[in-house]
């Protein structure tokens, strides 16, 4: 979860990065056809690169909890050995 969360982050800012040139090219522009090309496709990037954020964040975000906050459950299967025990014991 944390590699493809930075994985996902990083690549919002490449989406960003074409959403921003898209635009760039739509405000060149004096073709209408080329116009409503470039603003589509830098709408088309920029909510890319927000859904990429917003995903990257919460993998990341939840990649860390699991890591280094949420204590591992004790096992409910154990061996024990030593006299006077019982040998496998289960819990539910």
């Amino acid at each position: 979860m944390l590699g493809s969360g930075a994985a996902l982050v990083g690549g919002s800012f490449v989406l960003s990065n074409e959403a921003d040139e898209a635009y760039a090219a739509y405000l060149r522009q004096t073709d209408p056809t080329q116009i409503d090309y470039f603003y589509d496709r830098a709408v088309t990037f920029d909510k890319l690169a927000s859904a990429s954020l917003a995903t990257g964040e919460v993998l990341f975000v939840t990649g860390i909890y699991l890591r280094f906050i949420k204590q591992p459950r004790d096992s409910r299967l154990g061996l024990v050995v030593g006299p006077g025990r019982c040998g496998l014991s289960l819990r539910y």
